[in-house]
């Protein structure tokens, strides 16, 4: 894999960071002619209250809501968009496992700075685990 078909990965949840973290990526891939993609993960501790659909997955209406985002996101880009390749994944596991497996070919890690969860210092965790830069954007006002 070359340079520039390494992708740029971003973790897309329902925070107005990684909604940030996902135009940031965006506009990276952009910027640097290379694949973005999008991954959200349905972490298996963080939903399991959670009821399951008939096939074992949470409810598809906020994971539209979520990949709508991605949309809204390129749509913003203009003319750029038509020219990237973006691909989305919806994965279920562990946040910090599923991450650090979808970074191991990328250019760079986005994620949304995490705020006081359970996800605090995730993004000091993914740094120690990848290879690539890890690149943490805040939510924007």
């Amino acid at each position: 894999m070359t340079a520039q078909d390494s992708p740029v990965v971003v973790g897309l949840s329902h925070s107005a960071a990684s909604t940030a973290a996902v135009r940031y990526a965006l506009q990276e891939g952009v910027r640097h002619s290379c694949p973005v993609r999008v991954v959200h993960v349905d972490d298996d501790a963080e939903h399991s209250d959670r009821p399951l659909d008939q096939g074992g997955t949470r409810p598809m209406s906020s994971q539209q809501r979520l990949f709508g985002r991605v949309g809204d996101a390129m749509s913003d880009l203009g003319d750029a968009a038509e020219e990237m390749t973006v691909s989305v994944a919806r994965l279920q596991g562990n946040l910090e496992d599923e991450l650090t497996r979808a970074a191991a070919d990328a250019r760079a890690l986005v994620v949304g700075q995490p705020g006081r969860c359970r996800h605090a210092g995730l993004d000091e965790r993914l740094r120690a685990q990848v290879d690539c830069p890890v690149v943490v954007v805040p939510a924007r006002p």
